[in-house]
């Protein structure tokens, strides 16, 4: 019976992995690439560095466009 379950247990594992899978490749993965983009630092010609700085999320809640959406 104990052998049985621990067979089941590990076939919904193995059904889980596309699914994983897919939801790493096609969701998280671009999410943290848009979090981390979101500190780098801004050029010319829309070129980002790398670098940390919070000046785009001032520049974002500050903006005269987003305080009226927001309102």
């Amino acid at each position: 019976m104990q052998i049985n379950m621990k067979r089941r247990l590990s076939i919904y594992h193995i059904y889980a992995i596309p699914t994983t899978a897919y939801l790493l490749l096609f969701f998280y993965i671009p999410i943290i690439t848009i979090i981390v983009y979101s500190f780098w630092i801004g050029g010319p010609f829309y070129e980002f560095k790398p670098g940390f700085t919070l000046e785009n999320y001032v520049r974002f809640l500050t903006s005269r466009v987003t305080q009226n959406v927001m309102i």
